[in-house]
């Protein structure tokens, strides 16, 4: 049993293509004839010196379309062999290697609760009739841009380990993430998540990465207030309504003291998240 090929000759009928916003998927059908009625699909499907397209190459018509898989029907009893050979775009595959394949980029947004303080239209601090400050404080929503970047990395080279520490932690650096210009603390690494896949016998990881965008930072701010206050002495002094003591907290200045109505309430700004130099992750623009 020798499995050599005689001819290839391909089909002009019937071929199809279908195109998708994004994607193109092609079929071409090579008719296959080999030396030995012994021999399978596999000696008709390998031919590809004699004619049959590889992995890697592009439709002729298409060049950013490459070949994808291949599936072999017999024809008759003898050593005869329908091979179809399917291309696509999909992944935009635009070589062999999945790590040059192009990162997938998408944006959406993220809803944030935030303190409302004066009112959009008038300008107006937000308060009673009296000009008292409600408590609990005004809360509406927000929303802040977010872009989610998949992309193909080496097998040797993913870092479980790096990616966990960048994960939940905002930028250090200067720089650009997915494009944007950013300043310290504008960024924050929502999720990393990875999985390891495998095209034309070479493996890697598809790692999928989610930012948030803030530009005023992701310092948490906390309304000054309390059940006591400091006098001009550094003591402290309970809050009393009418003579007895408060059953409620008072607004403060930022500095311990009372709150002089009608001034703005003051809201103490903490840093909750560690920070990573997201220079380190190439996502500069992917």
């Amino acid at each position: 049993m020798s499995g050599v090929v005689e001819s290839v000759v391909e089909q002009l009928s019937p071929q199809s293509g279908k195109s998708t916003p994004g994607s193109s998927e092609y079929s071409r059908i090579f008719r296959v004839t080999l030396d030995d009625s012994f021999c399978g699909p596999y000696y008709a499907i390998r031919a590809f010196g004699d004619g049959i397209p590889n992995i890697g190459d592009t439709y002729p018509a298409d060049p950013f379309a490459y070949v994808m898989a291949w599936n072999c029907s017999q024809v008759g009893d003898e050593p005869v062999f329908d091979v179809r050979v399917d291309y696509s775009t999909i992944e935009n595959a635009i070589s062999n290697d999945p790590e040059d394949w192009a990162a997938v980029l998408s944006w959406g947004f993220v809803t944030k609760t935030v303190v409302v303080e004066t009112d959009v239209v008038t300008g107006n601090a937000i308060a009673s009739s009296a000009g008292e400050v409600f408590i609990p404080p005004l809360e509406d929503d927000n929303y802040n841009l977010k872009g989610i970047v998949v992309r193909n990395e080496s097998d040797l080279f993913w870092d479980p380990g790096l990616a966990s520490l960048a994960e939940g932690r905002v930028n250090s650096n200067y720089g650009m993430v997915l494009g944007i210009i950013i300043a310290p603390g504008q960024a924050l690494m929502r999720s990393i998540s990875s999985r390891r896949e495998t095209y034309a016998g070479i493996y890697y990881y598809k790692v999928t990465y989610e930012i948030e965008f803030d530009q005023g930072g992701f310092v948490r701010e906390v309304l000054d207030q309390g059940t006591y206050y400091l006098d001009g002495s550094g003591n402290k002094q309970m809050f009393r309504d009418g003579g007895e003591l408060a059953d409620r907290p008072h607004n403060l200045n930022g500095f311990g003291g009372q709150l002089v109505s009608p001034a703005s309430p003051v809201y103490i700004p903490f840093d909750t998240k560690y920070s990573f130099d997201f220079s380190l992750l190439g996502l500069e623009n992917p």
